[in-house]
């Protein structure tokens, strides 16, 4: 995965705010296409399909290709001023209390990847903890920081198209609350954007040895069901399992088995809390080879039997 943030100009948006969604929708303007001249009311997302657009905001001018999007801003005039064929996406929407902020590329990721850090971590404890301690626990921020234009390589591009193309469908449906879930998935697709550049700078600020644990985390999250031998791990990842879990610890604090256990808790965790499984079931559907050894793992990591965790869930200490 690979995202280009082409310029410094980022958005700061608040998350407990729902945007109002205004349209939604894809044209490809009859040629010659240079873009009109306005200032809107609202803020526009430009997503580029298929040929150019040629646009200045503001003094500043962006030649906009196919993959690329750009968040135009309600406080500044644009206009085209270059013709060119292209059929492009676009969302309008208001969203109070957005500020516009110029920040330099490095300072922008170590703060980024230092919160990443504390996310982790915090995630990490919060395994441990009964659920009354959880529910005092919140570090996360009331803001994301969102990019004003972006070049995405091929597979972010179809998931940011997939969001899009979500939006129109939905703002264009009869159903009631359309435009609340409009703006619920225009909030998700932002977080979604501000954790995949987050990604993005992580992974290209590592030595290869940490990219290689990165994507072993990777692969015990997608395969944590299965059965995992240290051998398989080898085969994967062709290099020795000693020495990699060695460098792995060295990196998280954790071996791999170790982590892959705690991601198997934490999945039986929300099995748990559907009620609709046994523990048997739950035992095999999160990678453990029976229903007695996930109930002394469950016990050993959060202090309690798995049945006790679902009582304290719903019910507290009553």
């Amino acid at each position: 995965m690979y995202t280009k943030i082409d310029t410094n100009i980022f958005f700061r948006l608040p998350t407990n705010m729902i945007p109002t969604m205004i349209y939604a929708n894809d044209v490809t303007p009859p040629p010659p296409f240079t873009h009109f001249k306005r200032v809107p009311e609202e803020f526009i997302i430009y997503l580029i399909t298929d040929g150019k657009m040629y646009i200045d905001e503001g003094g500043i001018e962006y030649a906009l290709e196919p993959m690329d999007m750009l968040i135009l801003d309600p406080t500044r005039m644009h206009i085209g001023f270059k013709e060119s064929p292209v059929h492009y996406y676009y969302v309008h929407f208001k969203l109070d209390n957005i500020e516009e902020e110029n920040i330099e590329m490095e300072h922008l990721k170590y703060d980024l990847m230092d919160f990443r850090k504390h996310i982790v971590d915090f995630n990490a404890e919060l395994v441990k903890l009964p659920h009354e301690q959880k529910r005092d626990k919140d570090i996360y921020k009331d803001h994301i920081l969102i990019p004003k234009y972006v070049s995405f390589d091929k597979n972010t591009y179809r998931t940011v198209l997939s969001y899009i193309t979500d939006m129109q469908k939905n703002l264009h449906t009869d159903k009631e609350y359309y435009n609340q879930m409009t703006g619920l998935k225009l909030m998700e697709f932002f977080i979604w954007l501000n954790r995949t550049f987050t990604d993005s700078f992580i992974f290209n600020t590592l030595s290869n040895a940490d990219k290689i644990v990165i994507n072993v985390i990777d692969y015990l999250t997608n395969n944590y069901a299965e059965k995992i031998t240290s051998t398989q791990i080898s085969k994967e990842f062709h290099i020795n399992y000693d020495y990699l879990n060695r460098n792995f610890k060295k990196v998280t604090g954790k071996t791999i088995f170790e982590l892959l256990t705690e991601i198997r808790i934490a999945k039986s965790k929300e099995l748990l809390l559907k009620r609709t499984y046994t523990s048997g079931e739950i035992a095999q559907k999160t990678g453990f080879c029976n229903e007695y050894y996930f109930s002394r793992i469950f016990k050993k990591l959060t202090g309690t039997t798995a049945k006790g965790y679902v009582k304290e869930y719903y019910f507290g200490d009553s």
